[in-house]
Parts: structure tokens; sequence; C-alpha cells
């Protein structure tokens, strides 16, 4: 497969699409002087809070000009769309205040397409079943059948659900003049999942080439060329250019702690999760990621304090409750200070599920209770 590199930036606005083919800063230039002749312009406010939003990740700047365009036109679609749009990027407010948000959009127009293809990207985002996208995306393609937007996310999905089939017809996409980074980064997925891994590469090169500051596009050539090219030190480098853009994207952080880990850097793994915790120090992906870190290099009373904060956060969770009982052998030079609460956390370990346990981890439970009890007689 090939594809040659165009110069095409989309934006909406008016219910209207709008193509550039100028770099983005040239685009950026053009759409300001048109603002210095006519501030109050809906269309050219819209384009310039989008760009700011996507291309500048400067949402705050955005927002101002969202807001100017709610005042000068209190029922504008695309500017409520774009506010959806900037809580996705950014992880602000509840979903269901952009589901809301997406209903009162409905309510002025439910003929207009963008609101359906921005609530499957909420909807994506709120992880649910690839099944239930699925049937949202038909559902929205059955009401828009020819729709470039919505046809490409169903794709998307297609393939994640069903990854060994041959790859359907992808040729509208590649040769669409709105290829812009976002649908190169959807043509890249798509590719991937049939295991077109250069070509889906060369896609999120391209994506990253119109737009150098998009977080989600950096996150996804790191992840490639870590799994596909074997290359760690390349994709390190990837991964802290996201966060140079968004330094509390969740993904990457979790991504780049696993792929330090890897290279047995838990150092600088830790950093990267100690940042995940201070956003949501209720995440287990990190504090699973800790506990192993602490294992690993040996910190047994930083790993005692992670491990008994998991399993009050995660009571039933059997290999957390070894890692908690483990620690506590290991932080004390084997010898257990507290028989009584390593026999009560003993006791919730063996009522939890054990049939994947470990032979080792049953055979550490029973020795470290028959020590327990033979000290206590």
């Amino acid at each position: 497969m090939s594809l040659q590199f165009r110069e095409i930036h989309v934006f909406y606005a008016q219910k209207q699409i709008i193509t550039f083919n100028q770099k983005i800063d040239l685009v950026k230039n053009h759409v300001e002087n048109q603002l210095k002749a006519e501030p109050k312009d809906v269309k050219s406010l819209l384009v310039m809070a989008q760009i700011y939003h996507l291309y500048y990740n400067n949402y705050k700047q955005a927002l101002q000009m969202i807001k100017l365009v709610l005042e000068i036109d209190p029922y504008n679609i695309d500017a409520r769309l774009d506010l959806v749009d900037i809580m996705k990027y950014h992880t602000v407010g509840e979903n269901s205040e952009k589901l809301k948000l997406l209903d009162e959009c409905l309510e002025l127009d439910q003929y207009y397409w963008r609101i359906y293809f921005i609530k499957l990207k909420v909807y994506d985002s709120m992880k649910l079943s690839n099944l239930f996208l699925y049937s949202k995306a038909i559902e929205y393609l059955e009401m828009f059948p020819n729709n470039f937007w919505l046809k490409t996310y169903y794709l998307q999905i297609d393939t994640d659900i069903s990854k060994s089939k041959k790859i359907q017809d992808i040729n509208f996409l590649k040769e669409s003049e709105y290829l812009d980074f976002e649908m190169l980064r959807r043509l890249a997925y798509i590719t991937k999942n049939k295991q077109e891994k250069d070509f889906s590469i060369l896609c999120e090169e391209y994506s990253i080439k119109l737009n150098p500051n998009s977080f989600y596009s950096l996150n996804n050539l790191a992840y490639s060329i870590a799994k596909y090219r074997n290359n760690k030190k390349q994709s390190i480098e990837y991964y802290k250019k996201a966060l140079e853009q968004n330094p509390n994207y969740f993904t990457t952080l979790k991504n780049l702690a696993i792929t330090y880990e890897e290279i047995k850097d838990h150092t600088n793994s830790r950093q990267c999760i100690k940042k995940i915790l201070k956003q949501n120090n209720k995440n287990e992906f990190a504090n699973r990621v800790m506990i192993s870190n602490c294992f690993k290099d040996q910190q047994y009373k930083t790993g005692l304090f992670f491990a008994k904060k998991s399993i009050e956060l995660f009571p039933n969770q059997f290999d957390l409750l070894i890692s908690f009982l483990d620690f506590i052998v290991r932080s004390s030079d084997y010898q257990i200070y507290d028989y009584e609460e390593f026999e009560m956390v003993s006791f919730q370990t063996i009522k939890c599920d054990m049939q994947n346990a470990l032979e080792q981890d049953l055979q550490f439970l029973c020795q470290n209770l028959i020590y327990i009890y033979s000290q206590n007689h």
C-alpha cells in the first residue's frame, strides 16, 4: 500500500466543511487577518478556536473564542460541539455533561451529521464495548450513508472487532480531500488492525507532519515504533514529545511507564506512575506497576505502603493480597511482627477466587501461617 503526503486541514463552522491546503501556520495567519478585519465573524472565530484547540493544545484560548461565538450566536451548534470535543480531549467534566450537550445539539438540528460523529468519539472515550460502538456506527451510517467521517469511524470499529477479515476498500479514505491529521490517525488504526504495519506507521508519520503537536498522533506513533519496530529508544522520544503537549495524558504516561519497565529503567517508570497517581490515586494499573516496580528494585517498605493501599482499594484481588503479605515478610527481614494482621489478610486471601492461583503462592500462605501458629505456642 502507498500514500502520497498532502497538506490538508479541515475545520467545521456554520454546519459547513472548510478546508485549507497550506501549512497550518499560514492558515492561522490567514484566519487571524480575517478576524482583524471582522472581529465578530463567527466562521473565522470557530476555525481559530479549532486551530488553538487541535493544533496548539491551547484549549483555554479556544474556549474564549467559543464563548464569544455563543455570545454572538447562542444557538450555534458547532461551538457546542467544539466544547464537547475539548472536554473529551482533555478529560474535563463528566460524561453525562458531554452527552447532555450533545442532546441539546440534537434538539437544535437532529440532521447535522457532525453531532453523531462527536457522539461516537465520546462513547469511545467512555470505554464502552466495541459491539455497542458498532451498533451506533451502523445506526448513524443508515442516517448518513455516504458520510466520510462516519464511514471511517465505522471501518475503525469494524476492523477492531474482526481483525482476521480481509480489509474493506479504503480507497475512498486514502483519496479523500478531507484526509487531515485526525483521519490519517484513524486510517492508521484501520490498517494496523489488518497487519499493514508499515503503511499504518506511514499514516501516523504523515499525521504528525500535518500536526506536530497532536499528542494523540505522537503517542500512537511511539506505540507503533516500540511494538512493530522494536525501537524502544525512539519510541520513548516520541512519548516525551506527546507529554510536552499534554503532560497529563494518561495513555502516554501508561505506555511510557510500560516501555521503561521493558528496558528495566524502573526509576523513570516510577516517575510516570507517580504522575498517574497524582491525577488519580485509585488507578489500579498505576498501583499494580508501582508494586511490581518496588519488588524489582527491592524497595520493600515503599512496596508495603502501595500494596496496603491497593488491597484497601481492591480488596478481593488475590494477587494484590499475596503481594501485600509478601511485602510484610520482606520488609521485616522475614520476621513477621504483626501476626494478627498477617493472619487476617491471609484468611481474606483464601476467601478469594483462587482458580488461577500459583502453587508457590499457596505454599507461601501455608508456610507463613504455620510459622505464625508455631510462634504462638
